[in-house]
């Protein structure tokens, strides 16, 4: 039932896990993941009978979005992070040609 990768909640955390590691301990199960919100890393053992308690929570890729919006949207991603690494991107980018000035 669970695997690496899964995303579950139960009554032992306040916000939904990824499952990153799962081993087998006799009645227990070890679970080591991360938190989905605040990414707070989670270690826990927990007993066979407990693991009906968790529930599996499904996600899907959604591929129905409309292609000019998908792309405005990583667009923007990327003129967010661009300034990063051209501090100039502002002047690189505008229709601006830069002359000398004379005297």
């Amino acid at each position: 039932m669970l695997n690496e990768g899964n995303i579950i909640e139960g009554p032992f955390w306040p916000e939904p896990i990824e499952v990153k590691k799962i081993e087998n301990y006799g009645d227990y199960i070890h679970i080591i993941g991360a938190m989905i919100y605040s990414n707070t890393h989670i270690d826990q053992l927990i007993r066979k009978e407990d693991v009906t308690k968790l529930k599996l929570i499904e996600t899907l890729i959604d591929f129905s979005s409309p292609a000019d919006e998908v792309f405005l949207s990583i667009e923007a991603e990327r003129y967010r992070f661009a300034s990063l690494f051209d501090p100039l991107f502002a002047m690189n980018i505008s229709k601006i040609d830069s002359l000398a000035f004379i005297i």
